[in-house]
């Protein structure tokens, strides 16, 4: 039997363009120059006490002559990103048959925070998170 069910959260419930897209339509930075930066500090920014992600992006717009603060930053990432009704509706019929709605995700404490700030389904519907 069933008891629960653990969804990703990006991609599944909450969807938006890809950073490195919104980087390379907004400012022309290549696809392929982003991705080794995003995938390094990924790395970085995901391990436990690895302070304020925001440290390791200004290297990276100096680079690219970019002069983006942390709010712009954080706009560019999160901002353009939504729910998914459909997904969330699921969710929450799942959770009303009895099962345990779970989410298991590899963001980091700020994207995390912004979330649950900006989607009050995340508190609402999962048992865990």
């Amino acid at each position: 039997m069933i008891k629960a069910i653990i969804f990703d959260l990006n991609g599944v419930f909450i969807k938006g363009p890809r950073l490195s897209q919104v980087f390379y339509d907004k400012f022309g930075v290549p696809i392929e120059e982003f991705m080794p930066a995003l995938n390094e500090t990924m790395a970085k920014i995901r391990l436990p006490q690895a302070g304020d992600f925001f440290i390791c992006w200004p290297p990276y717009f100096q680079k690219w002559g970019l002069n983006l603060t942390r709010e712009d930053f954080c706009s560019l990432w999160f901002g353009s990103e939504k729910e998914v009704p459909e997904l969330v509706e699921l969710a929450r019929q799942l959770k009303k048959g009895g099962l345990k709605v779970i989410i298991h995700s590899n963001n980091f404490a700020e994207r995390s925070a912004y979330y649950q700030e900006n989607f009050p389904f995340i508190e609402d519907i999962f048992d865990k998170i």
